[in-house]
């Protein structure tokens, strides 16, 4: 009976440090990069920009440092936010490049976003940010 329990203690053990381990992964900041458009925090999701951000905002296309980046969507933001925010497709197969595709509603009107990601070496960093009106 002792064996048992230790056992399940080791095993609660090692399944608490796996979901530890996979809370940091980069499905977590997905979802809050996510989680960031919904709330139209430009300043929270500029935590993920790379140092130059290459921007398409409804046809306007710049490449911008980190801050004006930010800048460029706290204006978007203000007249457009976010209803809704879902991902609508993400492409992960390769181990140093993330796609994320979403579908955004401000203002009645719909938006076609896409996120574009980089191993920098020391994890993931926004690269590209597109968004379009339309589906």
């Amino acid at each position: 009976m002792k064996t048992i329990g230790k056992l399940s203690a080791m095993f609660g053990i090692l399944l608490g440090f796996v979901l530890s381990v996979e809370a940091t992964q980069p499905s977590d900041m997905v979802n809050d990069i996510v989680a960031q458009l919904r709330q139209s925090n430009a300043k929270g999701l500029s935590k993920y920009f790379a140092p130059s951000v290459d921007l398409e905002i409804l046809s306007n296309e710049k490449t911008s440092s980190k801050a004006d980046a930010e800048s460029v969507l706290n204006s978007f933001f203000s007249k457009n936010r976010p209803e809704s925010v879902k991902i609508v497709h993400r492409i992960d197969s390769k181990p140093d490049y993330k796609v994320l595709v979403l579908a955004m509603t401000a203002n009645g009107k719909s938006f076609r976003t896409s996120i574009s990601l980089k191993n920098n070496g020391n994890g993931f960093l926004i690269t590209e940010v597109s968004i379009d009106e339309g589906n």
